[in-house]
């Protein structure tokens, strides 16, 4: 894997860890789902974690994150490790809206 790659899947997983913090806003969640509309996820289970946080917060549980786990089985991934997106993000929103921005600008549009 080249620098560019390993970039974009670092870049791939810092979003993930923020939009599954919880405590991220409505407007970054609406942000990230419009910049990441058509994207095509380099890492298979960052597809998944994406998919299975859209399904929830789409109908915006109580403890929804606490559900994410269960919501991938649900979807057939029962093997997740769910302790590399439900670490603690200390990412601002400001800096959510950078890497979503940088990740777009290293070609993550596509694969």
């Amino acid at each position: 894997m080249g620098e560019s790659s390993d970039r974009i899947i670092e870049l791939e997983r810092r979003i993930l860890r923020a939009l599954c913090d919880g405590e991220s806003s409505g407007d970054v969640w609406r942000e990230a789902q419009c910049a990441l509309a058509d994207y095509k996820w380099r890492e298979p289970d960052h597809s998944v974690v994406y998919q299975a946080v859209a399904n929830l917060r789409a109908r915006e549980p109580r403890n929804w994150r606490a559900q994410l786990p269960a919501q991938a089985t649900r979807m057939g991934f029962p093997d997740l490790n769910w302790e590399a997106y439900l670490q603690q993000q200390d990412e601002s929103t400001e800096q959510i809206r950078d890497l979503l921005i940088e990740l777009k600008a290293l070609g993550g549009r596509g694969a």
